[in-house]
């Protein structure tokens, strides 16, 4: 197959798929969610139409009804989660409390979505103070006494934030990218991993992500970049063998590969003919092997074989 994002090629793959899964099958493409999120860009680019394709969003498969009546039968998230038949897992708890919230269900039931938030009782200038002196949340914890726990740390972190404390030399602490570094980072280079080292940010997976979210809130323009996996490596030159091929071996040494030795004398530009007649590897007709050999006038020579199964080595 050629290009896979030509438009030719996308809109006749996308009117047979059933899915963007089915999509990258068809295109013969790795499936993998970046794939996913470069076809779908790609796509909505080409303006191709995709309503026929089989919607999987969980905000298709739970229903408004069933999360309400869900929702007033439970008191935690991870029973609204099991009465829908659905797996409690982190991600799903989340996705359902964003529904209630968006939803204005009254959960004033569930105990843990209700509980005050707390407020610890400690100054902008002490918090300032103990951030300056701490590397982390749990430092900071520690310089004001507070309890190690997750609930408190909870607390430190919204106070710091609402009130500016800076916090950008903490350990793991998130990088502030600018958007008009962003915007210039983006329109010279040509893959996010460029943009990540104009932003002097390291290239990894959560750097990666952090600046597709941003690029992808700017609405910024991608198009003139040339995917290539940002830890793939360019090939390395093969090694030269000339320098360990071409050397004098020992009497009685054995004879060195033919293959390896042609291609050594490649690499130092000699050429395949006899350097006393000029013989280029024919004779009467037939082909003839041609050996190297050395002597001491002329170092390496490129002479006809002498054997059993050669053509004659005499010249014309």
């Amino acid at each position: 197959m050629g290009n896979p994002y030509d438009r030719a090629t996308l809109a006749a793959a996308t009117s047979e798929a059933r899915g963007w899964a089915d999509l990258m099958r068809r295109l013969g493409l790795r499936e993998s969610g970046g794939q996913r999120r470069v076809l779908q860009q790609k796509v909505a680019a080409c303006a191709i139409d995709t309503g026929h394709f089989k919607q999987r969003s969980p905000w298709h498969r739970y229903s408004d009804e069933a999360i309400t009546a869900a929702a007033a039968t439970s008191t935690t998230l991870r029973e609204v989660a099991e009465k829908l038949g659905a797996p409690p897992a982190t991600g799903t708890l989340s996705h359902l409390a964003r529904r209630i919230t968006a939803l204005g269900i009254d959960v004033r039931h569930f105990p843990g979505m209700n509980r005050a938030a707390v407020d610890l009782p400690f100054g902008t200038a002490e918090l300032r103070a103990a951030a300056m002196s701490a590397d982390s949340i749990r430092g900071v914890a520690r310089a004001l006494g507070v309890p190690d726990d997750s609930r408190s740390r909870q607390a430190l972190g919204r106070m710091l934030r609402e009130r500016g404390v800076d916090t950008t030399h903490f350990r793991n602490a998130r990088p502030v990218i600018a958007d008009e570094a962003l915007h210039s980072a983006v329109s010279e280079a040509t893959s996010y991993a460029d943009v990540m080292r104009a932003l002097e940010l390291e290239v990894n997976d959560t750097n990666h992500r952090r600046v597709r979210r941003h690029v992808a809130r700017l609405g910024l323009d991608t198009s003139h970049f040339t995917r290539r996996p940002w830890s793939k490596k360019p090939p390395r030159p093969p090694r030269s063998t000339a320098p360990s091929t071409l050397v004098v071996l020992p009497e009685g040494s054995p004879r060195t590969n033919r293959t390896r030795l042609h291609r050594a004398l490649q690499e130092t530009g000699r050429p395949y003919h006899c350097v006393m007649c000029g013989n280029n590897g024919a004779w009467l007709g037939q082909p003839i092997t041609l050996r190297s050999t050395t002597s001491a006038e002329t170092g390496w020579t490129t002479v006809p074989k002498t054997s059993a199964t050669s053509a004659p080595t005499a010249t014309p």
